[in-house]
């Protein structure tokens, strides 16, 4: 229907099926080339690491989204490996060190610095 659009707002659609943990919606919204995951400096990857999505370790969310070629893993100073680090998200962590643009010696460290703070 193209009297929506499923982008407006700023991808508020995508955001929020993101940080939701809501992979049905998100495979919707990506279908529509109006839709941008990466808007937003990669905001949509950064909410699915929010603590209501990761409660299950919603792995499959973040491949989903690193599955679009325009999602930067490494974005915000790798927000996402940071999180996931610090969250004890360890199949995560996997995946995206699986990425060459993610830096783990970024911020000096960051990412292992915030695992061993919290016993990981």
């Amino acid at each position: 229907d193209n009297r929506v659009d499923p982008s407006a707002w700023k991808n508020a659609a995508i955001l929020e099926a993101s940080r939701n943990g809501q992979l049905e919606i998100v495979i919707l919204l990506l279908s529509d080339e109006r839709v941008d995951p990466s808007a937003e400096d990669n905001r949509a990857l950064k909410e699915a690491m929010t603590s209501e999505c990761m409660k299950c370790n919603n792995l499959e969310m973040v491949k989903l989204l690193l599955s679009d070629k325009r999602v930067d893993p490494s974005a915000g100073n790798n927000y996402a490996l940071n999180e996931a680090s610090k969250e004890g998200h360890y199949n995560v962590v996997k995946l995206l060190l699986s990425d060459v643009r993610v830096d783990p010696s970024a911020m000096n460290n960051a990412a292992i610095r915030r695992a061993s703070d919290c016993g990981h």
